[in-house]
């Protein structure tokens, strides 16, 4: 156990760190990790950010400290000793704990559409290394703040939304799309890394424009997805079989 970190009495296998914890507010992450070479690795990482860092080495411990802890955000890994981690993903949103979520799992577009169908904010495919974790939990700490700014817009990565202006653009790039373009965007940006049923969609979005069809609303999707793939976007709409639809980050240059 590397210096700092200390052993929760009563909860043997579960340390904190304690290491430089400032006088103002901290963030306090749950680890959720049955792996301790993992853990070690990124917990030594998160520690130098000044994070406070509680270690859950299986889905049973993680819940036993969901009940009586406050966390700001938690890092999951799906392959966990005692149970699937999208399963316990799921039991995390039932006790209605709204933090972000970060899940790791081996990389497949499948393991990806699976966490986020199981309510994870953001998902790393593993391996990786500390830089890119702490790259995605500075994210999603910052995701955590109000989406939209002072001037009005919505930010995914690179896509901004403005609704003033009503304009899109990918980066610095103006991308022209319709009206109703516009607030099927506008709502998958809202709902980022969540998966939207055609239901939702339609009744959020899709009908608040007179005279569209509930067929039609395919069709208008792909032609979405088509402007931001031509736009070379970081993030992907995807289409979630038989439930709806996903906006995220690219898996990879064949998303």
């Amino acid at each position: 156990m590397s210096p700092g970190v200390t052993v929760q009495q009563g909860c043997p296998g579960v340390p904190i760190d304690e290491t430089n914890q400032p006088k103002m507010s901290v963030t306090r992450i749950l680890f959720i990790e049955s792996d301790p070479a993992i853990f070690a690795v990124f917990a030594l990482a998160l520690k130098r950010q000044s994070y406070i860092v509680d270690w859950a080495i299986s889905g049973a411990a993680a819940l036993s400290l969901l009940t009586d802890r406050h966390f700001d955000l938690a890092v999951l890994n799906r392959s966990l000793s005692d149970m699937d981690g999208c399963m316990l993903c799921g039991r995390i949103r039932k006790m209605n704990h709204q933090f972000p979520l970060l899940m790791l799992a081996a990389e497949g577009r499948e393991n990806m559409l699976h966490g986020f169908e199981a309510g994870a904010d953001d998902y790393m495919p593993l391996p990786a290394d500390d830089r890119e974790l702490l790259a995605r939990v500075r994210v999603l700490m910052k995701r955590a703040s109000p989406l939209t700014s002072g001037n009005n817009k919505l930010r995914t990565g690179d896509i901004v939304l403005d609704n003033d202006s009503k304009e899109v653009c990918i980066g610095s790039r103006p991308v022209a799309v319709t009206a109703m373009e516009f607030l099927l965007l506008e709502y998958m940006m809202k709902n980022k890394n969540r998966v939207v049923t055609r239901e939702e969609l339609a009744s959020a979005a899709w009908r608040k424009a007179r005279g569209n069809k509930p067929e039609n609303l395919a069709v208008q999707m792909n032609k979405l997805r088509k402007k931001l793939q031509d736009g070379r976007c970081t993030h992907f709409l995807y289409t979630v079989s038989g439930k709806g639809y996903l906006l995220a980050e690219k898996e990879g240059p064949e998303a």
